[in-house]
Order: C-alpha cells, then sequence, then structure tokens
C-alpha cells in the first residue's frame, strides 16, 4: 500500500484512511445546522421573554455557547457534530494526535474568511482540499493549521485502554508501522556435476559373450519322479475289492469277470458255512429275526450290475415332519379376534407385513390409543409359551400374569407369557390361552 510523508512532519498517510471532499462539506452544513438550530430556540426564547434586550441576546448567546462546544470537541476529541455522526476527524499532521484549541481556533478562522464572498467562499474553503494533489487533500484550512481530516475507522485503537491504545491507531491511520521482514532468500542448490557420456562396449564383447554362452554345456532334466500309488483305506480287503470293482465296470454282462465278482460277493453276504447237524440232533429254537441274508431259506437279492451302480449315487433323507402339539396356544383379543398361533406375528392399528411375519393383526381403535405398529408375538421353540415384544410403542404394553401381578414391558425387551396371561396395550388387551 503506498503512503505519502508530509514534508517536515514525518506522518504519512495511506489510500483510504482520509475523509472524501463531500462528506468534509456535509459535516461542515451539519454543524451550521446545528448553530442555526440554537440560534432559533434563541428566538423562540426572546419571544417568550419581555424585553427586547433579551430577543436580540438569547439567540446570539446560544448560538456562541454551541459553537464553543463545537470548538472544544474538536480541539480535544477531532470530532464535531457532523464529524461524529458522519465518523471523520481532525488530527495534527505532525504529532497524529487531536491539533489542540489553538490549531482548531486557527482552522475556523481561516473557514469564516471565507463570508467575505456571500457565506458561499466558507463551502469553497472547506472544499479546497479538492484542488491538493496530495493523497491527503488537504484543505486551504488545513495547511495553515497543520491539520488533516481522516477516517474516525482508521483511528480505532487495536486493545481498548492502556497509554499506548491512541499511538497504535495513529500509527495504523497513518501508515508508519514497521515495514514488512524481507523474505528470506532461497537455499541456493549447486549444479551436478555432468554425467559421464555412455560408452558402448565395442563389437567383439558381444561375439565373445554369445561363443562362450554357446560353449557351455546345456543342463540335462532330471527325470520326475513317479508318484507313489495311492493306498485306498480299509485293508487289502478293501483293496482287492475294488480292483475286482474295476474289473467289473469294464466287463460286460456275459463276461467270465463279472460273474466271479458277483459269486465273491454272494459268497461274502452269505458268510461262511455251517457244519452239516448230525442226524438225530434236537431242533433249535426258532429265530427271533428272520429274513435277513444268508439265513437258510432265505433268498439273497441280487447284486446289481456294474452299469447300474449310478442309480445308487446319492442317498436322500426323508424330511422329518414334525407332530403339532396339543398344547398350542391361542390369543383372544377383546375386540373378538381369536389368533390360533402357528408362527410369529406382529400387532397394531394399522401394521403392514414384514418379512417372516405369519399373523398380521389390525386392531380396531377409534380412541387411537393402539400404536400403528404396537408390539410383535411368537411361538417358543418348545411351543408351549409365546414370546412379546413393545415396538416402542406411544402407550406402551403391560403384561399381567394369572395372579393378577402387572408389570409394564420395556420397549424392545422381549418377555415370555404362557396360558393365563394377559398383555394390555392401549386400551386394548389379549389373552393367552391353550387351544
Amino acid at each position: 500500500m503506498s503512503s505519502t510523508t508530509f514534508e517536515g512532519t514525518g506522518v504519512a498517510v495511506t489510500p483510504g484512511t482520509v475523509a472524501p471532499i463531500g462528506g468534509r462539506v456535509l459535516a461542515y452544513l451539519v454543524d451550521g445546522l446545528v448553530v442555526g438550530l440554537a440560534y432559533g430556540i434563541g428566538i423562540g426564547i426572546g419571544l417568550v421573554v419581555d424585553g427586547s434586550t433579551a430577543r436580540l441576546v438569547a439567540p446570539l448567546v446560544l448560538a456562541s455557547l454551541v459553537g464553543i462546544g463545537q470548538w472544544v470537541a474538536e480541539s480535544f476529541t477531532g470530532a464535531t457534530v457532523g464529524g461524529w455522526l458522519l465518523g471523520y476527524r481532525t488530527i495534527s499532521a505532525r504529532t497524529g494526535r487531536p491539533a489542540g484549541l489553538l490549531a482548531i481556533l486557527l482552522r475556523q478562522l481561516v473557514v469564516a474568511a471565507g463570508a467575505i464572498a456571500c457565506f458561499v467562499g466558507q463551502i469553497v474553503v472547506v472544499a479546497s482540499g479538492a484542488w491538493d494533489n496530495g493523497p491527503a487533500q488537504r484543505g486551504w484550512h488545513d495547511k495553515a493549521a497543520g491539520t488533516l481530516v481522516l477516517r474516525a475507522s482508521a483511528l480505532r485503537p487495536r486493545k481498548p485502554g492502556g497509554p499506548g491504545a491512541w499511538n497504535q491507531a495513529v500509527e495504523r491511520a497513518v501508515g508508519s508501522a514497521p515495514p514488512p521482514p524481507a523474505p528470506r532468500p532461497l537455499p541456493v542448490v549447486p549444479p551436478m556435476p555432468p554425467l559421464a557420456p555412455a560408452v558402448a562396449p565395442p563389437a567383439a564383447q558381444f561375439v565373445t559373450a554369445a561363443a562362450e554362452r554357446a560353449a557351455e554345456p546345456e543342463p540335462v532334466a532330471e527325470p520326475e519322479p513317479e508318484p507313489a500309488p495311492v493306498r485306498p483305506r480299509g485293508g487289502p480287503v478293501a483293496s482287492a475289492y475294488l480292483e475286482r470293482l474295476a474289473a467289473a465296470e469294464a466287463a460286460t454282462d456275459d463276461s467270465p469277470v463279472l460273474d466271479e465278482t458277483r459269486a465273491a460277493q454272494d459268497a461274502a453276504r452269505q458268510g461262511p458255512t455251517p457244519p452239516p447237524e448230525p442226524e438225530g440232533a434236537p431242533a433249535g429254537p426258532a429265530p427271533l429275526i428272520t429274513g435277513y441274508p444268508g439265513q437258510a431259506g432265505t433268498a439273497v437279492p441280487p447284486v446289481p450290475r456294474a452299469q447300474d451302480l449310478g442309480e445308487l449315487e446319492y442317498t436322500r433323507l426323508r424330511d422329518q415332519i414334525p407332530t403339532e402339539r396339543e398344547d398350542l396356544l391361542r390369543l383372544v383379543f377383546d375386540t373378538g379376534q381369536r389368533i390360533d398361533v402357528t408362527g410369529d406375528g406382529i400387532v397394531g392399528r394399522s401394521p403392514e407385513g414384514e418379512m417372516g411375519i405369519v399373523h398380521v393383526i389390525v386392531i380396531d381403535d377409534p380412541a387411537r390409543s393402539v400404536s400403528k405398529v404396537h408390539l410383535n408375538f411368537g411361538l417358543t421353540p418348545a411351543r408351549d409359551e409365546l414370546w412379546v415384544i413393545d415396538r416402542a410403542s406411544v402407550n406402551g404394553t403391560v403384561l399381567v400374569d394369572p395372579d393378577g401381578v402387572a408389570a409394564t414391558l420395556p420397549a424392545g425387551a422381549r418377555a415370555f407369557v404362557g396360558a393365563g396371561w394377559t398383555i394390555r396395550f392401549g386400551q386394548r388387551s389379549a389373552r393367552v390361552e391353550r387351544r
């Protein structure tokens, strides 16, 4: 930001801190209006008080008192009424402080001298700063009194109070703050030494390297070890059985190998042949279990052929169908609804179906004491109790046991009730019964 220093003063002014010429003229007119107002009040007082002397003296006295008050105010604060309203201050160009009584008196006398030109010269003197080529735009009266007019915002102290507050404000206004520190020079990086040019090897080196690689014997690949035979689990009996089964799959229906395999399987099912019973031996007790393979007089089922073994590849377990218990529960609502509980359910004034919900129970509640979604319920794994969860309803859920003891169910908590319990939700209720 540029600044201008006045000769012989050392005070610098920065652009933007000087009061504009038009604002100075307007402040001067406001000051004149205040003096004229005081003069008019004096005339009014003279009209009220009898006597021609009072009519002449009262206006002059009041106007003089107002003029003296503005002179003193501008001398010690730098502002008249007009300057205070518009935010302008008159300070000394030498010290940067209020100019004092003598400087302000000289300044006002120069302005008053302009009254010679039919009172228009006063405004010309106040606006004479427009012809000043300097940035401070000092008028003739400012140059005579050694003053300049700045904006009050430029003189606002940085910190309230303290003996140096005024000095700091003036330094900021006139631009005498110390210059900013010079930027630090960048570190000088020494230049890198030039890289040595790459020297291409002579062609003889490539020829020698190729000849050396050609003279080297080629590596002989070692034979990979044969994988060890996988021994099936189950011992030699299982191994022999698998070998015979593989041979049976590769043979046809009329192959003697297949017939031999079937005979071996039949012998394995029948077990060892019992010794013949002697004649006349008493007959033993009848067997408790009959019809198993190998029992005398029992036909052995034929062995499936090798190509039909694919039908026995998978074994499917039969789905167990749970039998219904006789102690299933029922909900009996005070609205007349009766629900046989077979899964999870939801109760409310206007509930919507959710995933896994079997019972969606809509409660008719004109009083609107039941929430839109009030509670959830469902069967326990033993199917002899119900679990109940309150869905953060407005009026809550109360559980009453068969003895009449009531307990409030907290929102989100799960409780278990059985037959004989009553669930109260809002102004409605449901009783748990067995079917």
